[in-house]
């Protein structure tokens, strides 16, 4: 199991300390520059969202081992365009 939702904000808040916001960082940001710097409004956001993982942190969740086959199949039943067939890497 990854780590606790608790753990991955103190990670977050910790990683901007250390960069470049080391009397912590903002309460709210700048709308125009709120998606480029951390704020506990955008932590707050991602809870009320329910976003487990964080992603609009910029965590990311991990891919099972059956993603890669489940894509597989869901490529192989849609209908086939010449020339413009997906393929997986």
């Amino acid at each position: 199991m990854g780590k606790q939702l608790h753990e991955k904000v103190n990670e977050y808040v910790s990683v901007w300390e250390k960069r470049c916001y080391g009397k912590g960082i903002p309460d709210e940001a700048p709308s125009r520059i709120s998606d480029k710097v951390p704020s506990y409004q955008k932590i707050c956001i991602a809870l009320l969202n329910n976003d487990m993982n964080l992603k609009a942190l910029g965590y990311e969740g991990k891919k099972t081992k059956y993603y890669s086959m489940l894509k597989r199949i869901e490529l192989s039943a849609r209908p086939s365009k010449v020339g413009k067939q997906l393929t997986l890497f």
